[in-house]
C-alpha cells in the first residue's frame, strides 16, 4: 500500500437541520467523499425540551411543560423529516447507496443518525471520530449557532472543517490555494490538508507579509509538500492595510483556485477574542470553500 493510498478520509460528518442549508451541507460532503470512497455521516441533532425549561422558570405547571415537550416534539419531527428527504435527495442524485450505519465500499456510502440535545455540544462528540466535518457558512440571521458548532469542532475535537457559502462540487481539490505564515495551525492545516493536496494539479502557496510581520518564509513548506509529491508554485504579496482574509480570498481565486486550505484561530483560544481574526473574516466571507484546522 502506497502513501497515497494509505492518507485518506474514511468518514465525513455532515451536520443537518432541517433547513433548506443540509442540501448544501450534503452536496459538498459527498463531493469531498468522491475522491475517497468515503462514508458521509448525516448528523441531525434534535433539541432536547429539558434544555429550554430553565427559560420558562420553577413555577411552571404540569401543562405548560407538556406543552412546551409537544410543541418541541412537533418542530423535531418536522426538521427530523426535512433532513431525512434532503438526504435521500442527494444520495438519489449522486447515485450513493444509503446505510443503516457506517460502512467501507469501493463507492461512497451515506447514513444518518439522529441524536438530542446542544447542536454544538453533539456535533462535537459526533467529529471526534471523524476525518471531517462539512459546514455551509452561517448566514447573519444564523451564524451564533453554526458559529458556535464551527468553533467546537476546530478548537475541541481539533478536526479539519471544510466550509462553503455555496454547494461544492466535484473536482474542487484539482486546485488548491494554501494561506501561509510560517504559524503551527497553518502547519497543522497543511498536513490534514495532505489527502487532497496529493490529488491535486495545482497548489498554490500565499505568503502574506503585513507592516508587523515579515513575509513567512516558504522554503520549508515546498519542501515538505515536494516530499509528499506535491509540487507548488509560491506567490507573496503585502496585504497593507486590507484585512488578510480578504487578500488571501481574492489572491486565491486569481490563482485558478477552488479550495483555500487556512490554519483556523491562531491568536488566542479565547472565544470572544475571535472577532477580528483572519480566520472569523474568512469564514464571514466564505465565497470560496475553506478548509479550516486549529
Amino acid at each position: 500500500m502506497t502513501w497515497e493510498e494509505w492518507v485518506s478520509f474514511v468518514k465525513i460528518l455532515a451536520p443537518l437541520t432541517g433547513a433548506p442549508r443540509d442540501a448544501a451541507v450534503l452536496t459538498s460532503a459527498v463531493s469531498m467523499a468522491l475522491p475517497f470512497g468515503a462514508h458521509v455521516r448525516g448528523l441531525f441533532v434534535r433539541a432536547d425540551p429539558a434544555l429550554a425549561m430553565p427559560f420558562y422558570g420553577e413555577a411552571m405547571s404540569g401543562l405548560v411543560v407538556q406543552e412546551v415537550v409537544d410543541a418541541s416534539k412537533e418542530s423535531g419531527d418536522i426538521a427530523a423529516g426535512a433532513a431525512r428527504a434532503a438526504l435521500a435527495a442527494v444520495a438519489r442524485g449522486a447515485d450513493l447507496a444509503m446505510t443503516e450505519h457506517c460502512e467501507k465500499r469501493d463507492a461512497p456510502t451515506i447514513s444518518l443518525r439522529e441524536v438530542m440535545g446542544n447542536f454544538a455540544d453533539c456535533v462535537r462528540q459526533a467529529a471526534k471520530l471523524c476525518d471531517l466535518v462539512v459546514f455551509s457558512a452561517p448566514k447573519d440571521d444564523e451564524r451564533a449557532g453554526l458559529s458556535e458548532a464551527i468553533e467546537a469542532v476546530l478548537l475541541e475535537a481539533r478536526r479539519p472543517v471544510l466550509l462553503s457559502a455555496k454547494p461544492v462540487a466535484p473536482g474542487f481539490h484539482e486546485h488548491i490555494a494554501i494561506g501561509w505564515n510560517a504559524s503551527v495551525e497553518s502547519a497543522q492545516a497543511v498536513s490534514a490538508a495532505l489527502p487532497l493536496l496529493e490529488r491535486a494539479k495545482s497548489v498554490t502557496v500565499l505568503a502574506v507579509e503585513r507592516p508587523d510581520a515579515p513575509c513567512a518564509d516558504c522554503g520549508e513548506l515546498s519542501g515538505y509538500l515536494s516530499l509528499h509529491g506535491v509540487a507548488c508554485a509560491v506567490e507573496t504579496f503585502k496585504a497593507g492595510e486590507r484585512p488578510v482574509a480578504d487578500v488571501l480570498c481574492e489572491r486565491a481565486t486569481a490563482a485558478g483556485a477552488r479550495l483555500l486550505v487556512l490554519g483556523g484561530y491562531g491568536h488566542s483560544r479565547w472565544r470572544e477574542l475571535f472577532v477580528t481574526s483572519t480566520t472569523r473574516q474568512a469564514i464571514a466571507h466564505a465565497d470560496m470553500p475553506l478548509f479550516l484546522v486549529h
